[in-house]
């Protein structure tokens, strides 16, 4: 009986340190679409979403602790949810035009941001927010070998050749200096396709997340290769941004506030009980 009980009270223990996903019915549809509690009488909410690691990623521990964010605080509230990895054009279109509803993660949004989608309008126009949570810092990544110099001022960069990820939202003061030509950008679909364009000298700087690029690093090369990188790629302070991720809600599906309002309270809520950070270090400690 005592042998029992122990194996109760650790099971239990366990189940508190377990992933979010494991809570609730979930189906893999495809490659990169997944379904979580849907049975055919909950409203079903349709996110799109990126390959993100470690945020977001369809081969991650619950497809990533960002994802299992979003997930938690719908299935709190009774929902449905179908969760679709996509390239982030597509995802973003998808929600601008109305054909998904929640697009993740996101930074904030400029008042002035344009969309890119939808001509003549922006994206605040096409999106809402929710409240933000942590996640890392924005900043530059540069080879060792090469001088800059960036003080924290983008006019200390003017004209600088710098790679950034097509349609990604980077800071306000950025993306509106980048809009007006002052920056010698180039766009790539991928943080990946820019660490290499990094190294490879086409561009002088890149733009992005120290994790994701660390983690790309770790994972899409071999030891040696991996290795190389390390050497010859550095961060470069100061960041540009301390960054908090957001939902971004289609304004064109029906009876989205409310949606968007009981996410922000889950939200709130998962960040004054500590639940947020549970659900991260919980996924760090599981495997993919």
């Amino acid at each position: 009986m005592g042998k029992k009980l122990l194996w109760l009270v650790l099971w239990l223990s366990f189940c508190q340190l377990a992933t979010a996903f494991e809570l609730y019915q979930s189906r893999q549809l495809d490659n990169n679409l997944f379904s979580f509690n849907d049975d055919g009488k909950r409203q079903l909410i349709h996110l799109t979403t990126l390959d993100w690691q470690p945020y977001v990623g369809a081969d991650m521990c619950g497809l990533g602790w960002v994802t299992q964010v979003v997930v938690h605080g719908l299935m709190q509230q009774g929902y449905a949810a179908k969760v679709e990895i996509l390239p982030w054009k597509r995802a973003v279109m998808m929600v601008e035009t109305g054909q998904a509803d929640i697009l993740f993660p996101e930074y904030d949004i400029g008042k002035e941001a344009d969309s890119d989608i939808v001509s003549g309008k922006k994206r605040l126009d096409l999106l809402e927010l929710s409240e933000g949570f942590p996640s890392g810092p924005l900043m530059f990544w540069k080879r060792k070998d090469y001088a800059t110099a960036w003080n924290g001022q983008y006019e200390s960069i003017k004209g600088e050749r710098i790679g950034v990820v097509d349609g990604y939202e980077n800071t306000t003061e950025f993306d509106m200096l980048m809009k007006n030509g002052f920056f010698a950008i180039s766009k790539a679909p991928s943080d990946l396709l820019n660490l290499k364009k990094l190294y490879n000298n086409r561009v002088n700087l890149i733009v992005g997340d120290p994790f994701v690029f660390r983690h790309l690093i770790h994972t899409h090369f071999s030891a040696q290769e991996a290795e190389a990188y390390l050497a010859r790629l550095e961060p470069l302070y100061p960041v540009m941004e301390e960054k908090s991720l957001y939902l971004a809600f289609s304004t064109k599906k029906p009876g989205y506030p409310a949606i968007l309002a009981g996410m922000n309270e889950q939200l709130k809520q998962m960040a004054t009980s500590g639940e947020l950070q549970k659900i991260q270090a919980a996924t760090e400690r599981c495997l993919p």
